[in-house]
């Protein structure tokens, strides 16, 4: 069964005798495809034009090597195949390697040529890929498979890591659990000094800061550069995502900073940061 161009030099035989037809076309086919220089040429070209094999492409790798098995074969009876052995086209074949095993090739082929005191073959470089295509479609130990383990293990450890969040009133950095109460979280948080007093208690309990006139607490907080959401730093209360509840109002905003219902409320003042 032939297909293309093939096909198409032999189907004028079949009208022949079936054996002459036969021998016939099996010499037109040899004269035009069977000649060992265009055979070895084909095959180096193809060499040639492989594209370089990536870090995580066992299954390309595999097929290189195979390849290369199959040049070798056609090395033991076209003479024209010997330039394979050439040290300028074993660098160019090795390109084609992952990187990890390109650089393990040089070692290889440094260390042979060291111990043999001999340019190293053809031979040598199908035998390294042999051994690395072995080792890379390993359902076990191969290099692919080690790295998806790390990478699943990087996730895994990511998705149980404390996440740190800015404490309400203070520099510091806090971690939070799975809760998701809020009032949970600012338990949970560690007290690292007031702002106002610089005592061990958040901003919105502390006795001085409530001391303060309404106007004078929101000024300061201004000043300190917080959230008028939660006391916080480090973003403004548009895109607060731990709000304090008000506990004369239960509007989202500190209880500390509610206006009394006899006073008139000023003008909403912006974050600090707007």
């Amino acid at each position: 069964y032939t297909i293309g161009k093939v096909n198409e030099i032999i189907k004028g035989y079949v009208t022949l005798n079936s054996d002459n037809g036969y021998q016939e076309a099996k010499k037109i086919l040899s004269k035009r495809f069977g000649d060992p220089y265009l055979v070895s040429e084909a095959y180096k070209s193809k060499l040639k034009a492989w594209t370089p094999v990536n870090e995580v492409d066992s299954k390309g790798l595999q097929e290189l090597s195979d390849f290369l098995l199959r040049c070798e074969e056609a090395m033991k009876t076209m003479k024209f195949m010997d330039d394979l052995n050439c040290t300028e086209t074993l660098k160019q074949i090795s390109a084609k390697l992952p990187s990890y095993s390109g650089m393990k090739w040089c070692r290889h082929a440094f260390e042979l040529r060291k111990k043999t005191n001999a340019l190293v073959q053809f031979h040598d470089l199908v035998l390294f890929v042999r051994d690395e295509a072995e080792l890379a479609t390993d359902p076990a130990f191969s290099p692919c498979e080690l790295k998806e383990k790390r990478k699943r293990e990087s996730k895994k450890e990511e998705r149980t890591r404390p996440v740190k969040k800015p404490l309400a009133g203070g520099n510091s950095l806090v971690t939070y659990g799975k809760e998701k109460s809020q009032d949970v979280e600012i338990k949970n948080r560690q007290k690292k000094g007031c702002p106002c007093c610089s005592e061990d208690h958040y901003l919105n309990g502390c006795p001085k800061f409530m001391k303060m006139e309404i106007n004078e607490r929101k000024d300061l907080v201004k000043t300190l550069r917080l959230c008028y959401s939660s006391l916080g730093r480090g973003h403004l209360s548009k895109n607060c995502k731990h709000k304090l509840t008000c506990k004369e109002c239960k509007k989202p905003h500190p209880t500390s900073l509610h206006y009394p219902p006899k006073e008139k409320q000023p003008e909403e003042t912006k974050d600090s940061k707007d």
